[in-house]
């Protein structure tokens, strides 16, 4: 990967299914434009689709007056997303434990 530095770039879109193709189409192009190997480009576009899915069903509850952020920071030669929603929020630790068999 390259060593361009690009900080806190920020795609804003409201909370419609459609949008995620547009979410795609932004990793695709920052992957080619900081030489993202194939092997790494899978991992990224799945866990950030995922994450903006979930924003806007989960979060946002598929309300299209509400909006979801995507920020990219590339440092180096680390990308970091974050993806953000205006939803409610909950609270992590009165969530069950996933690895539970039960």
């Amino acid at each position: 990967m390259s060593t361009k530095s690009v900080q806190n770039k920020t795609i804003n879109f409201p909370s419609l299914a459609e949008n995620i193709a547009l979410v795609e189409g932004w990793v695709d192009n920052l992957c080619v434009q900081h030489n993202v190997g194939e092997d790494h480009y899978g991992n990224i576009l799945i866990a950030v689709t995922e994450a903006v899915t979930n924003a806007i069903q989960h979060g946002n509850k598929q309300d299209p007056t509400k909006n979801v952020d995507v920020t990219i920071d590339v440092e180096e030669s680390k990308i970091a997303f974050m993806v953000k929603d205006q939803g409610e929020g909950f609270n992590f630790d009165d969530l069950p434990d996933p690895t539970d068999p039960e």
